[in-house]
């Protein structure tokens, strides 16, 4: 079971809120609680004040923050940046858990023929003696790393642009994990987050369970866009009748 840590809860909302410039007090009215409300927050010992998950929803939209980050990352350690991208992971997997989004795997020897044909930094040739190429990912976040790839690569293709998700390990050590994203548009591999088991951090965290969910959700049955775009065409006809 999750325990709420309030105090922490607290200090995130009053550090976004002032980040934000808007007064304490106006932003407590806004979100539909009394003056001091978060300030007695931060004292879980002398109140038993218990914020619902409608208020904490409001409070997270409020300051443009995903729930998740406002309730398990101490924001005042972080910078805007890797606010930013959790929140943007966090909508990947909750995307990807409603299939909201669809991911697909992509076989390592198409990615390096043909997604990073133009990146040639991005490849290693192990076996230079031999007519064999032996290509591997050469990790843009960890480039002094022998990683290897120890597991699929998925792919969300969107309109202009196409995202990436790896799950490295060092080479001949599985047990040190790496994860990695990037994002492909207008022919440009760009970096976009990582993170590694030597040190967990959220990013880390939201990584593995992104790559973990979309994993999961290969498990359940799915239904492709154009499959689907024709049975809402089917639905919205009322003159047809369901053929049984």
């Amino acid at each position: 079971m999750i325990v709420l840590d309030k105090a922490q809860l607290a200090e995130n909302i009053t550090y976004l809120v002032k980040r934000k410039n808007i007064p304490l007090g106006e932003f407590e009215r806004s979100v539909g609680v009394s003056p001091g409300y978060f300030a007695r927050l931060k004292q879980p010992e002398k109140n038993d004040l218990k914020p619902s998950i409608d208020l904490l929803t409001k409070v997270a939209n409020r300051l443009e923050c995903s729930l998740e980050t406002l309730l398990f990352v101490n924001t005042s350690k972080v910078t805007e940046t890797e606010i930013y991208l959790a929140n943007v992971l966090d909508k990947f997997i909750n995307n990807t858990k409603t299939d909201a989004i669809s991911w697909n795997t992509i076989r390592d020897v198409d990615f390096f023929n043909g997604v990073i044909n133009a990146n040639d930094d991005l490849l290693v040739d192990r076996n230079t003696s031999s007519s064999h190429y032996d290509f591997k990912f050469k990790s843009k976040f960890f480039e002094d790393d022998d990683l290897d790839l120890c597991d699929k690569i998925f792919e969300l293709n969107r309109v202009m642009q196409d995202f990436y998700i790896f799950k490295l390990c060092l080479h001949g050590d599985k047990t040190q994990e790496r994860f990695e994203m990037y994002l492909l548009r207008s022919n440009k591999l760009h970096k976009l987050c990582c993170g590694s088991s030597d040190e967990p951090n959220r990013l880390f965290e939201l990584l593995r369970t992104l790559y973990e969910t979309i994993q999961k959700s290969f498990k359940r049955v799915r239904i492709d866009a154009d499959v689907k775009e024709g049975l809402d065409e089917f639905l919205s006809d009322e003159d047809d009748k369901l053929p049984f």
